[in-house]
C-alpha cells in the first residue's frame, strides 16, 4: 500500500510539471522562462509621402518566453514619436530610415526606410487675361500650392510691376501686349503668366485759353490769333490719343512728348 502511494504522488508531481505554472503574457510574449527577442520587423504605412506629409509605423516583435512586444521609435530624419511610431516628414526629399528597438532587449532592433518626395509645386495667376488702358494699372495676386514657401517674384515685359503684383503701364503705348510673369520663390522652373492688352484710355478732357501764338489760326480764335482754345493734356502720356467734337469739326490728335511736356495741344 505504501508503494502505491509513493507511485501516485510521483505521478502528480510530474503531471503538475508537464503543465506549469501560471503567468501574465506582455505584448506578444508566449510560453514561460527567461524572455529573447529574436526579431523585430518594422513596418511604415505609407513607405512614401510628400515632405511634411505623416506616416503610421507599427513593428512586429517575436521572441521566446514571457516576453514584452513593445519597442522604441527613432528616424533619421523628421520627426517620430517614440512610443506610438507616429512620423512626419521633414520638409526636403530624403530616404529616412526608421529604426524600431525591443524595449525588452535594446540590442535587438529592426529598420526601415521611407522615401520623402518633394511637393508638386504649382503657380496661377489672377487675372489671367485683361485689358488696361495706357498709362493705366492692374493689381495681379499669384497663388502657390505644394510648398510653404508660397513667396513669388513679379516680372513684366513692358510697364513697371511691383513687389505685391502691381502693374503700371505708364508709358506703354496703347496697342501693346504685355506679359506679366510669377515665378516661384521655392521652384524657380514653376510660373505662371498672364496676358495685357494696352487699350486707348478715355481721356477727360478740358478746355483752356492758352496765350501763345500760333502758326495757324486756331478754331475760335481770338484776335490776330494770338488767343487760342488747347485741350490740356495734363496727366497724359505720350502716345494717347484724344478726340475732340468743336464747332461742327471733329478734331483728332495723337499726343507727342512735346504735347505732354507742354501741358497742352492747340486746336488747330
Amino acid at each position: 500500500m505504501k508503494t502505491v502511494k509513493m507511485i501516485l504522488a510521483s505521478f502528480l508531481a510530474v503531471g503538475m510539471a508537464a503543465c506549469g505554472g501560471g503567468g501574465s503574457l506582455s505584448g506578444g510574449s508566449s510560453g514561460n522562462g527567461t524572455p529573447t527577442i529574436t526579431s523585430v520587423t518594422p513596418m511604415c504605412t505609407p513607405a512614401s509621402v510628400v515632405s511634411g506629409g505623416t506616416s503610421t509605423c507599427t513593428a512586429s516583435v517575436k521572441g521566446t518566453g514571457n516576453y514584452s512586444a513593445l519597442v522604441s521609435w527613432a528616424a533619421s530624419a523628421g520627426t517620430i514619436n517614440a512610443t506610438t511610431g507616429a512620423y512626419t516628414a521633414p520638409a526636403s526629399a530624403t530616404t529616412v530610415t526608421i529604426t524600431a528597438t525591443s524595449t525588452e532587449d535594446t540590442t535587438k532592433s529592426g529598420t526601415t526606410t521611407i522615401t520623402v518626395t518633394a511637393p508638386s509645386i504649382a503657380v496661377t495667376i489672377s487675372p489671367t487675361s485683361v485689358s488696361v488702358p495706357s498709362a493705366g494699372t492692374e493689381q495681379f495676386t499669384a497663388t502657390v500650392t505644394g510648398t510653404q514657401t508660397t513667396g513669388v517674384t513679379w516680372s513684366t515685359t513692358a510697364g513697371t510691376i511691383s513687389a505685391s503684383g502691381l502693374l503700371s503701364l505708364v508709358g506703354v503705348a496703347s496697342g501693346t501686349n504685355v506679359t506679366v510673369t510669377a515665378t516661384s520663390v521655392a521652384d524657380t522652373t514653376k510660373s505662371a503668366s498672364a496676358q495685357v492688352s494696352v487699350t486707348q484710355r478715355v481721356i477727360a478732357l478740358s478746355m483752356a485759353l492758352q496765350s501763345e501764338v500760333l502758326s495757324t489760326p486756331n478754331v475760335g480764335s481770338g484776335i490776330g490769333g494770338v488767343f487760342g482754345l488747347a485741350i490740356t493734356t495734363s496727366g497724359t502720356v505720350a502716345g494717347d490719343i484724344e478726340t475732340v467734337h468743336w464747332l461742327g469739326q471733329t478734331i483728332t490728335e495723337t499726343l507727342s512728348a512735346t504735347d505732354v511736356s507742354n501741358g497742352y495741344i492747340p486746336l488747330n
